[in-house]
């Protein structure tokens, strides 16, 4: 809707800015962070990904310098002119106990065009982590990542490695993301899949490493990358 919204706004001014187009920070090194806690150094590899929807919103990692507590990085979103702070290591996570709180994130988020962010996050309580699915505004514990029972039964359902596998989101606040199930009856052979889900506790698989392909030649294969 946002990206129609902006074609009926310029116009007639749609062939002079494709002639001239505009680049815009979004974040830089040295900048504040949104709540005054630190600031950002973009200097580490790895973690600097951003991702952009229709409306020229963007989200991205960030890792900060000189913050209290230890609260050296966070998952945000910004327009080229304000920065909003989703999530930050060391705040509550959603969801869980009183005492869970966010450890660290995974380094690349999904954003839609409503402006929601769809991040990995690991939460952690009396040293007991787990990686958990996380959906902003509000910031909404999706996925538990201390386990939940497979759909249908057969195993128990964790995130796979925040690090490789990244979540995918629509409009409507769907999520999907590659899974890695333990306890399952084919051992290494059913042992990955593919979920959805827009409400904490109830998921829905779209296919399972081992089932059969919707033509039935073959199988699918692993999920996890790595």
């Amino acid at each position: 809707m946002c990206s129609l919204i902006a074609v009926l706004a310029i116009g007639s001014q749609l062939s002079s800015l494709l002639a001239s187009p505009v680049t815009e920070v979004v974040v830089k090194t040295g900048d504040k962070a949104p709540d005054g806690d630190g600031t950002f150094d973009l200097g580490l590899a790895g973690s600097l990904t951003a991702v952009l929807n229709n409306c020229g919103w963007a989200a991205f990692h960030g890792n900060l310098v000189n913050t209290t507590l230890g609260r050296g990085d966070g998952e945000f979103l910004a327009d080229g002119s304000t920065r909003t702070q989703v999530a930050r290591t060391g705040d509550p996570a959603p969801g869980g106990l009183s005492a869970d709180f966010f450890r660290y994130f995974s380094n690349v988020p999904a954003l839609n065009d409503g402006g929601q962010i769809l991040f990995e996050g690991v939460s952690e309580l009396n040293n007991q982590r787990a990686n958990c699915l996380f959906r902003s505004n509000p910031l909404t514990r999706l996925f538990d990542g201390l386990g939940q029972p497979a759909p249908g039964g057969n195993g128990t359902v964790f995130l796979a490695s925040p690090a490789h596998e990244w979540p995918a989101f629509n409009d409507n606040g769907l999520a999907a993301f590659v899974a890695h199930l333990t306890n399952t009856q084919g051992g290494s052979n059913d042992d990955s899949a593919v979920y959805r889900t827009s409400t904490p506790g109830k998921l829905t698989q779209i296919a399972r490493e081992g089932q059969p392909l919707p033509e039935g030649n073959g199988t699918f294969g692993e999920m996890i990358y790595g």
